[in-house]
């Protein structure tokens, strides 16, 4: 488990694929704490005190319900996908506020994958470089555009190249390569930045098509 770390495609995380009972989360969260949290009496302060139970979680619900762990960070300019939390970090000690606080960074982080899965179907049936600005503005507006924004919106996009039919090991590199070529860390993006973006995108995948995804469950 130390050495756990989610390296999450989009079948991996797409809610389509992995229904979720909502009424199971304070159970599940209050035996992933007990079971798995080796520092249950400090708060979470970083990942590696919140590793142990991502990965609690991820073995009761799939890997998606780890990836969390990643995309998390109190701090207001952050630019991690989750950032606002039910209580401040140095009042999380104990199981019981443990429990109501992994709790609701689950079921934020649930309720974000199946907003982006919305986005995806919406743009389902657009040429792949129109979807890029969708992508960005969404990821922009949820991270604030703080610090790690960027692999924040690399990582989105990764997934929507995948649902695009892009096999996902070339869509990591694309997302990973182009994002921080033509985007900034700081500041809002601007229109020009994402334009360049999209037709960088458009030209690295032209090869791929719908026609190498995977057939879809349900």
């Amino acid at each position: 488990m130390s050495d756990w770390y989610p390296d999450l495609a989009w079948a991996d995380v797409d809610p389509a694929r992995h229904p979720f009972d909502r009424a199971s989360v304070p159970g599940a969260v209050r035996a992933a704490v007990l079971a798995y949290d080796l520092t249950p009496d400090e708060p979470p302060w970083h990942c590696c005190h919140t590793r142990g139970v991502a990965y609690g979680l991820a073995q009761r619900y799939g890997g998606w319900a780890g990836g969390w762990a990643w995309a998390t960070d109190p701090e207001p300019h952050s630019g991690a996908t989750i950032h606002s939390m039910s209580l401040p970090v140095p009042e999380v000690r104990g199981p019981e506020k443990k429990t109501e606080w992994f709790s609701d960074i689950l079921l934020q982080w649930r309720a974000w994958l199946e907003q982006v899965a919305e986005m995806l179907k919406e743009l389902s049936d657009a040429p792949r470089e129109l979807g890029v600005a969708p992508v960005v503005a969404l990821v922009e507006k949820q991270t604030g555009g703080g610090e790690r924004w960027l692999a924040e919106c690399s990582q989105v996009l990764t997934w929507y190249l995948e649902s695009t039919g892009v096999p996902t090991r070339q869509a990591e590199d694309v997302a990973d390569d182009l994002a921080y070529q033509h985007l900034r860390e700081w500041g809002a993006v601007r229109e020009h930045e994402v334009v360049s973006l999209a037709r960088a995108v458009g030209q690295q995948t032209a090869e791929f098509s719908l026609a190498s995804l995977p057939p879809r469950e349900g």
